[in-house]
């Protein structure tokens, strides 16, 4: 595919359960994505995105999330807010700059040891 731009019309797709953006050529989302709120899967796979928008945390029935090959390098702590969060992968060609032996501040999800992390390959 080869999508660069992803309208900020996108919110009006309330009821969206699963969204699948991945092998595109997108660097930027808008962050009125963070207000698709029945959003259960969110694939972002393959692209140029450097960063996840302010708001992610909103996504509250996010379930699964896919990062993984693209140029992000900073994951935002409001993924802790995802509470129905079973799976996130941000790993293969992300240039994660966090301090590995600091992940826990982003990945500490208290009880939900259900979540199933794959990140921990950072290009430092």
């Amino acid at each position: 595919n080869m999508i660069k731009f992803i309208s900020p019309r996108i919110s009006e797709l309330s009821s969206l359960e699963n969204l699948d953006l991945s092998c595109n050529r997108i660097d930027v989302l808008p962050n009125e994505i963070c207000e698709l709120s029945s959003l259960e899967e969110l694939q972002l796979m393959h692209n140029f995105l450097q960063y996840i928008p302010n708001g992610i945390g909103k996504l509250k029935k996010l379930k699964n999330l896919y990062l993984h090959k693209n140029n992000i390098e900073e994951l935002s702590e409001e993924l802790k807010e995802l509470s129905k969060l079973e799976y996130i992968s941000a790993t293969e060609f992300n240039k994660l700059k966090q301090d590995p032996t600091k992940r826990e501040k982003y990945f500490d999800f208290g009880e939900k040891a259900a979540v199933s992390l794959i990140v921990l390959e950072y290009k430092i």
